[in-house]
């Protein structure tokens, strides 16, 4: 699995296409159409410089947090898509999901609800907040996506795509 993270890390995933073209090969599940409305879909968050920082951190020991967001985004995405639910509030939620910029290794600890697992998610939120306008589904989707190691409780059908 180590591969995967060395992959990423040395691949120059500088343009919106290139990241998607990436996510689709790693991804290979969807039609033409499915990847033609979710390019549309994450085109401008996927170019912003502060959502690109995230190639610089490792995530879960394999990968990157900017693929495994895509990753994630993509799927949610795609479930949603095809049972006709808020596809868009998915594929966002999936992308800003761990939208943190800072390293989870140089994170302290001083008690247990600064463990990462129960803070992150707030974090996300909270940059993602900052920077973008959210629906209640995706801000649902990203408070509680460590559900049930986080108290936030998934309210709609798409956050459970994420938990």
């Amino acid at each position: 699995m180590q591969h995967l993270c060395i992959k990423y890390r040395n691949q120059k995933h500088n343009s919106a296409t290139s990241i998607l073209e990436q996510t689709f090969i790693d991804i290979p599940a969807g039609t033409e159409e499915e990847k033609r409305v979710y390019s549309e879909i994450v085109d401008d968050y996927i170019r912003d410089h502060d959502w690109l920082k995230l190639m610089s951190y490792i995530h879960h020991k394999q990968t990157t947090r900017l693929m495994h967001s895509m990753h994630v985004s993509y799927l949610c995405f795609l479930h949603a898509f095809r049972k006709g639910w808020d596809y868009v509030s998915a594929a966002i939620g999936g992308l800003l999901h761990d939208f943190c910029l800072f390293n989870k290794g140089d994170y302290q600890i001083r008690h247990i609800l600064d463990i990462w697992c129960f803070w992150h998610a707030k974090q996300a939120l909270q940059t993602s907040e900052n920077k973008y306008q959210l629906n209640h589904i995706t801000e649902n989707m990203i408070r509680a996506h460590m559900f049930p190691s986080a108290v936030t409780l998934p309210k709609y059908k798409e956050t459970w795509l994420i938990v």
